[in-house]
């Protein structure tokens, strides 16, 4: 399995950038996926060195544009980089700010980022024998196998918006999906749902988060990433259509 990169979209984003580090850090090479030069300027300094060994190659790609995934796709063959494992990292914090009910736009939008950009982007890359995709691994959130705790938004505060968590569960049925349409191409399909992780909650958000989980704290970004990385490892070859539940015990009850 470390014949190919591991291609990870939304590699700007806290999970995303762990993720790379802990990548290149294992001694694989990566196709990092930025939306814009912006956010690809802010992380160059700490992937230079990885640039220059010819073991990062960033692309930048804006996947809510028709025909991104495809035109990535043609990117990597131009490039003959040959893709192992996708990871699909991606989020729009931003559509997220919803006040109220979210519109019919959100909406679209959510699911379009969620699971369609996922399932083009991984029947793309599958569909190309050069590629030599082996594993996709789709990151969503407990929020997909639950509902949203009342008890973590006190009266006043803004929950976590209610396309969000519906998208997350569609996803999980991508990846069961995905699974039977892809085993002829020996390629494995699994989510993983993710816990809320530390690092841009606020402290009350915390101490509230802590007193709902059994693990009585948020997930170390460390905690998130080591689970991708055993789904992309070949002791991972015999799952598959799976949903690996990793928040600290916050869904058990």
């Amino acid at each position: 399995m470390r014949a190919g990169a591991v291609l990870v979209t939304g590699a700007s984003g806290l999970l995303g950038s762990a993720l790379v580090d802990r990548l290149l850090a294992s001694g694989r090479s990566v196709v990092a996926v930025y939306r814009t030069q912006a956010s690809l300027a802010a992380a160059r300094a700490r992937l230079q060195p990885h640039i220059a060994e010819n073991r990062v190659f960033p692309v930048v790609a804006d996947l809510m544009k028709t025909g991104a995934e495809s035109r990535l796709v043609a990117d990597l063959r131009r490039r003959h980089l040959p893709v192992a494992a996708f990871v699909h990292c991606a989020r729009s914090r931003d559509k997220l700010k919803v006040q109220g009910v979210p519109t019919a736009q959100q909406w679209s939008e959510e699911y379009l980022l969620a699971v369609g950009v996922p399932h083009n982007l991984a029947l793309a890359l599958a569909a190309d024998p050069a590629i030599g995709l082996r594993r996709v691994v789709l990151i969503g959130s407990m929020y997909g196998v639950v509902a949203v705790s009342p008890h973590l938004y006190p009266k006043g505060a803004v929950p976590a918006p209610i396309h969000y968590g519906v998208a997350r569960a569609a996803l999980i049925h991508l990846a069961r999906e995905m699974a039977v349409r892809l085993a002829p191409n020996g390629v494995t399909v699994n989510a993983v749902s993710l816990g809320g992780i530390e690092g841009r909650a606020a402290t009350d958000f915390k101490r509230r988060y802590a007193r709902l989980c059994p693990a009585g704290r948020m997930l170390k970004v460390t905690e998130a990433v080591a689970p991708i990385e055993f789904l992309l490892s070949d002791d991972a070859e015999g799952i598959t259509g799976q949903n690996l539940i990793v928040d600290g015990g916050w869904s058990i009850w």
